[in-house]
């Protein structure tokens, strides 16, 4: 009896060991799924550049010059013919390839966009504007009054920007057609006869500062402009003692006495030889020093304006007016 339960519990233990591993067998033998697909790599964009025009204001009528290259760095080649194409937002498509000449653009003002696609699908693509000016227009004018060219300001300071604008044709601008912008930035700083902004607003360092007119044409006038330093440091305060407002006549070839002084947060008085004279009817300094004895101006008004420097080269101004006569 015994023997025959033992030869079961046998038999029972082997079927259950085989029955084990072909369970194990038939999960290793189980197909595993594929890794997935690596993904396309993008295709490299190419390499744009407008060469010409490199100018941005013709009249109507001008046979105009376009020519540009993109260059596609997977082939190592300039891209060609229909891979390239340039269009206008007003009028669409004005042609295709690496140079062509047009004579047909409407008037008013073309964002012109050549566009370069590369046989792998790389595509990129560069903007220029372009202004087409219609017959008997007169392009018109700006010119910025204030601050002076090369004037510094604190960054804790507020920055008065002030322009005119003139045009044959027009009589009186709106504020809004008067465009500030800085090369620093590439919105515009905003827009009127006056603009007020605080210097912290600005980059720290040069800034070309432009003012542009566009008439009700919608064509601009050519930009004017001036440089102005955005710095950290306290600017020089400088003190115009003579001449003064009450005491401003003077006789050709009469000496003048010029006596001024500066003063800085950081430095201190600042030495006589960090303050020069200028005159707005004269290019060059004509003196250097805090006080200066001088016969050289010409018979005019003169606006008379000191500068001084200090140590890490901010520049603090002040300026008085002076008539000579004959």
């Amino acid at each position: 009896m015994l023997l025959s339960i033992l030869r079961s519990f046998a038999l029972l233990s082997i079927m259950v060991i085989g029955f084990v591993l072909i369970v194990a067998t038939g999960e290793d033998d189980s197909p595993k799924p594929a890794p997935p697909a690596p993904k396309p790599s993008e295709p490299t964009p190419p390499q744009i550049t407008i060469h010409e025009p490199n100018v941005s204001f013709f009249n109507e009528g001008s046979n105009i010059y376009f020519r540009g290259e993109a260059y596609d760095p997977e082939t190592k080649s300039n891209l060609e013919g229909s891979q390239l194409i340039w269009t206008s937002d007003l009028v669409g498509q004005i042609g295709t390839g690496g140079s062509f000449w047009l004579n047909w653009l409407s008037t008013g003002t073309h964002e012109i966009t050549l566009e370069a696609r590369s046989k792998s699908g790389g595509t990129a693509s560069k903007t220029i504007t372009l202004s087409i000016n219609p017959h008997f227009n007169t392009r018109p004018e700006a010119e910025i009054l204030s601050p002076a060219d090369g004037t510094y300001f604190h960054i804790n300071e507020t920055i008065i920007f002030s322009g005119m604008a003139e045009d044959e044709e027009d009589a009186m601008f709106q504020p809004r057609q008067l465009v500030w912008k800085s090369s620093r930035h590439e919105k515009k700083l905003g827009t009127g006869f006056e603009l007020q902004i605080q210097a912290n607003t600005l980059a720290e360092g040069q800034h070309k500062i432009s003012l542009t007119a566009w008439d009700s044409q919608n064509m601009p006038s050519e930009p004017d402009s001036i440089t102005i330093h955005i710095t950290k440091n306290h600017l020089p305060e400088v003190t115009i003692i003579f001449p003064t407002e009450s005491n401003n006549k003077f006789t050709e070839n009469d000496y003048i006495i010029f006596e001024g002084k500066a003063w800085d947060r950081e430095d201190g008085l600042l030495p006589c030889t960090s303050l020069k004279w200028y005159s707005d009817k004269h290019e060059d300094a004509f003196g250097n020093d805090c006080l200066v004895r001088s016969n050289i101006l010409s018979v005019n008004e003169h606006t008379i304006t000191l500068v001084a420097k200090d140590s890490v080269g901010g520049k603090g101004t002040a300026s008085t007016t002076i008539t000579i006569i004959p």
